[in-house]
């Protein structure tokens, strides 16, 4: 095979730019012999520190070999050298079908407007790692890692993904089993602990579940989702501080989540539903829901029970149902002042009184009257 000039030896050029020549990438993905090509292009081993040079010895044998040819191709794809990478990615993939650099490629692949190639590496990465991904964390890092990167490629609405699509183009031209299909992918993700696919998928569905298709069920996605936030905030080992195993579960907060706040544009997405959508205005929608569900005898119902049992058990919600028998009890019936229906309500510390609906929206915030903090009078 004959390489443009551009590309020999191409850590001391300068010509190559990445994103510019796909055709290129394909040829090498369609090549059998990825060392040849290493050798037809002269690329020599990356430079590193002395702290980088040592590699740990994992495994024994040929795997070991696809190992490290695996971490030179991590250093290469840091450096921005995509040619190099995939190069020792598929070298180590030559020599061991088995190894995880199936997302690694898809990535570069991806950066280099080879976005069906990308799909297809994508597809295959997450099939691979799901059958391990509940036992083994680094599994389950590497599928959360796939799988965000595979839904916000397919976000991207690039037009030869969608004609690849299991639509015709006249059906949907504008793409969306794409989204659709990331959606899913998010869901998954958040499924698995990951905080990034746990923002976008909560906020994916939260503007989707009042679609008159299928609202009810990306409701039930939605509070079940949203419960496993919960979950996520606190320990899920279940170890006691007694025990000699150290916890090794990743507390999320949703106030400042790194992962979060290193994509532009997320931070700002999740603190708007957030405001929205707190712990008590969920509990209380997803407590409507099931009665809804429970009433028209829905398979649905069942899937909201552990979800329902949990946000019952949040202190916003015991203390709202309290403060609610308390003033029900005492027959404290009067005009809102927002709604303007006749209701029971509740009292601020402010001495301003609203209904039940009302108050679960600012109750954490302020008065929506003369803007005293609200948080004091709910406790």
């Amino acid at each position: 095979m004959r390489w443009p000039a551009c590309l020999v030896n191409t850590a001391n050029s300068s010509n190559y730019k990445p994103g510019r020549q796909p055709d290129l990438f394909k040829e090498i993905m369609s090549c059998q012999n990825p060392a040849k090509i290493v050798t037809e292009l002269k690329i020599p081993p990356p430079c590193v520190t002395k702290k980088d040079n040592h590699i740990p010895e994992k495994h024994e044998g040929l795997k070991q070999m696809a190992y490290v040819l695996g971490v030179l191709g991590n250093r290469y794809q840091k450096r921005g050298d995509n040619i190099a990478a995939i190069l020792y990615y598929l070298q180590a993939r030559a020599i061991d079908p088995d190894m995880e650099y199936l997302s690694q490629i898809a990535e570069i692949l991806e950066e280099e407007g080879c976005y069906c190639l990308a799909y297809d590496m994508y597809t295959e990465a997450i099939q691979r790692f799901r059958d391990w991904a509940p036992y083994c964390s680094e599994m389950s890092a590497l599928t959360s890692h796939a799988l965000f990167n595979f839904a916000d490629m397919l976000e991207n609405d690039h037009s030869e993904i969608i004609e690849k699509g299991p639509v015709s183009e006249s059906r949907d031209p504008a793409g969306i089993w794409c989204h659709l299909l990331a959606l899913e992918l998010y869901v998954r993700g958040g499924e698995l602990h990951d905080p990034l696919c746990l923002a976008r998928a909560l906020v994916r569905l939260d503007s989707v579940k009042n679609n008159q298709v299928n609202g009810t069920q990306d409701s039930v996605r939605l509070y079940k989702l949203y419960t496993e936030m919960i979950r996520m905030e606190h320990c899920r080992c279940g170890r006691l501080d007694g025990d000699n195993d150290v916890c090794k579960c990743e507390i999320f907060d949703r106030d400042y989540s790194p992962d979060i706040c290193s994509i532009a544009g997320d931070r700002e997405v999740f603190e708007d539903f957030l405001k929205d959508n707190s712990n008590l205005r969920i509990a209380l929608s997803t407590e409507r829901l099931y009665e809804r569900l429970t009433n028209e005898k829905s398979p649905y119902a069942t899937q909201l029970e552990a979800p329902l049992k949990i946000l019952k058990a949040q202190p916003a919600y015991v203390c709202y149902k309290n403060k609610m028998k308390l003033f029900t009890q005492l027959n404290h019936v009067t005009e809102c002042s927002i709604c303007y229906e006749t209701k029971v309500n509740i009292d601020l510390h402010c001495a301003h009184t609203f209904c039940g609906d009302c108050y679960a929206r600012f109750y954490n915030t302020e008065c929506p009257m003369c803007r005293s903090p609200c948080w004091g009078s709910h406790s």
